[in-house]
């Protein structure tokens, strides 16, 4: 089958097209990765609500038992073992260690390393709470607490947090080593 004037013609300006669209497309990836603006980070710690029940609900949905079970506070968070842009890894990780040790500050810690979402883990283990019906969100009362309590302790996991069970509230706390530090002396000297 051969091919006519007008056919290779369309066919070169469509090949044209695709590889310049490619081209620019590698462009702007490539400019929005070098002109983007950096995180800035404002210390400020954010005061969240518990709900009283938690320790319950983590049973019920058999999920995030060892963030709950303790009276006392906890500090939580996840950190890359590769370095992440603006984001929670190893070298903070390491920051934070040494800076608790050296102001000799002793708190629970649960401390997730490399942490992938585990929401459809905790709804394959729940399905007996989920709707059936297709929909974009939960949409029955049960649904919505599981969803509520999943996405509460990954408000924590995925951020710095105390969790305080015994007087049902956590804190957010910015990113911040020296931050964080005296956050929590704060916390314990009230």
């Amino acid at each position: 089958m051969k091919l006519d004037k007008i056919e290779k013609i369309v066919i070169a300006v469509v090949i044209f097209l695709v590889v310049n669209a490619i081209g620019m497309n590698y462009y702007n990836h490539q400019k929005y990765f070098h002109n983007r603006a950096l995180p800035i980070y404002i210390n400020n710690t954010e005061e969240n609500k518990l709900p009283e029940n938690i320790r319950e609900l983590s049973k019920k949905y058999q999920s995030y038992i060892d963030l709950y079970k303790s009276d006392k506070p906890v500090l939580v968070y996840n950190y890359t073992t590769f370095k992440r842009e603006g984001g929670i890894d190893k070298k903070f990780h390491e920051e934070l260690s040494a800076k608790l040790e050296a102001e000799n500050i002793d708190i629970e810690k649960i401390i997730f390393e490399n942490w992938e979402d585990d929401t459809t883990e905790i709804a394959l283990k729940n399905k007996k709470y989920l709707d059936g019906t297709e929909t974009c969100g939960p949409s029955g009362k049960e649904e919505e607490k599981l969803k509520d309590f999943v996405d509460t302790a990954h408000h924590c996991i995925n951020n710095i947090c105390i969790i305080d069970v015994k007087n049902h509230r956590y804190l957010l706390m910015s990113p911040n080593v020296d931050y964080i530090a005296e956050e929590i002396k704060k916390y314990y000297h009230k």
